[in-house]
């Protein structure tokens, strides 16, 4: 059994008020915890409660993201991925996971203009470059997909699957 993070109370409100100004909440670095833990049901709950104090971060809405995607819940995925996108649209990771939940949903036609705008912002990205190249061979259209994955092997020659 995975030893649970230790649980503080809830700081004063003029703490709280102070963290969150700093850039550190405390619910989400709980919900963060949690979810490394893989106690994903607590991990929401904190990551919900961060979410009611500051429902436009784009952080934690990615992180529910996440934990959506490991849920296999891609709509709710999709739908936290928009948020954290919304909230920072040059984000190219958020874009890469906003592709990538489409792409799980099958719902690739939409995953491709977020995964283009991530590789134009993260042009040495394998990752990114293997996902277009996924979304393209799902869609049928493989030959627009070759040189998408061929930029991957290039920039990841030892990542598993490239050779």
């Amino acid at each position: 059994m995975t030893p649970r993070p230790k649980q503080a109370g809830p700081l004063p409100p003029k703490q709280r008020a102070a963290a969150r100004r700093a850039g550190f909440d405390p619910a989400f670095e709980r919900g963060r915890a949690l979810h490394r833990a893989g106690e994903l049901d607590e991990a929401e709950a904190a990551y919900r409660q961060a979410l009611a104090a500051d429902p436009a971060s784009p952080a934690i809405n990615a992180a529910l993201g996440e934990l959506f995607l490991q849920r296999k819940a891609y709509p709710a995925a999709i739908a936290a991925f928009e948020a954290s996108v919304a909230g920072e649209p040059d984000n190219a990771e958020y874009l890469n996971n906003l592709g990538f939940a489409h792409m799980l949903n099958f719902t690739h036609e939409f995953a491709l203009p977020h995964l283009m705008k991530a590789a134009e912002l993260a042009p040495r990205n394998a990752m990114i470059h293997a996902n277009i190249a996924r979304a393209y061979g799902a869609l049928g259209r493989a030959d627009k997909g070759v040189p998408w994955i061929e930029k991957a092997v290039a920039l990841a020659p030892d990542a598993p699957g490239s050779g």
